[in-house]
């Protein structure tokens, strides 16, 4: 396990049932079409925690590392919104 899942990031309360790893988990949403985006300056999640992501999700899977992103919530730009909508549309439809 790469991120200590007793301890959820951010200001939130400890977990009350602790959650599965996504590295168990994320395999099972194939087939259908995912989206992966990592910040490169993301301080809670390390790189190899999503590289580790991306090879468990399999070849359904699309990656993205944004330059200069840090943590999706607090730093996700309309552009990058945007470009998310497109890939959705594109790959699943409206």
């Amino acid at each position: 396990m790469l991120v200590d899942r007793g301890a959820p990031t951010g200001t939130r309360p400890p977990w009350v049932t602790v959650p599965p790893s996504p590295l168990e988990v994320v395999g099972a949403i194939a087939p259908p079409p995912l989206l992966l985006v990592h910040g490169e300056r993301d301080a809670d999640f390390p790189l190899e925690h999503f590289r580790a992501l991306v090879r468990a999700a399999g070849p359904s899977a699309t990656a993205w590392v944004v330059p200069g992103l840090g943590h999706a919530e607090n730093g996700a730009t309309a552009p990058l919104v945007e470009q998310i909508g497109r890939w959705t549309s594109e790959t699943i439809g409206p």
